[in-house]
């Protein structure tokens, strides 16, 4: 489908509204951080070492917030110096648990917990049948979304190393 191809309006409407509401709910997690205090990234982190309860290490973080490494390092080591967090060797080679200090669980207590508690009171307002069918439909469009995605890109490089081998 054309971007400029108004035969199906309706899934125009749709990608808006989605957009709209993706934006939206982008929002309300900056206007969190920046009314804690936080930056995004350290507000992120502290998030994730909440939600996830278990051993977590720099990678465990850049994957799940898709972020580069180096993004998160440098929200790390701010949260670090600060002494918010401490790095604790792990098992593997060269990678480091990142936990949380007698001060970081105090500022998580006083920010991104009531983050959490907000979702989770969200997500309660919603049936288990809501909630699953819910995750079904977002897992699904993300599917979708990057099979196309990766077509798309795919089809540019090829094009990208076509014009640079023009003379």
């Amino acid at each position: 489908m054309a971007v400029n191809d108004t035969s199906n309006i309706d899934v125009y409407k749709s990608l808006s509204e989605y957009n709209r509401t993706i934006g939206e709910a982008r929002n309300l997690y900056h206007q969190a951080a920046k009314i804690y205090g936080l930056s995004e990234g350290c507000f992120w982190i502290l998030y994730c070492l909440r939600a996830d309860n278990g051993d977590i290490t720099q990678s465990d973080i850049s994957g799940a917030l898709f972020q580069p490494k180096q993004t998160v390092h440098s929200a790390l080591k701010m949260l670090e110096n600060d002494g918010y967090l401490e790095l604790v060797p792990a098992n593997v080679r060269r990678s480091k648990y990142i936990k949380l200090t007698t001060k970081g669980m105090e500022l998580a207590k006083r920010t991104v917990d009531h983050v959490i508690s907000a979702e989770i009171a969200a997500l309660s307002r919603m049936s288990v049948s809501e909630r699953q069918f819910f995750m079904q439909l977002s897992r699904q469009y993300t599917a979708l979304l990057k099979t196309h995605m990766q077509n798309t890109l795919k089809q540019q490089e090829e094009q990208n190393e076509h014009y640079n081998h023009q003379p």
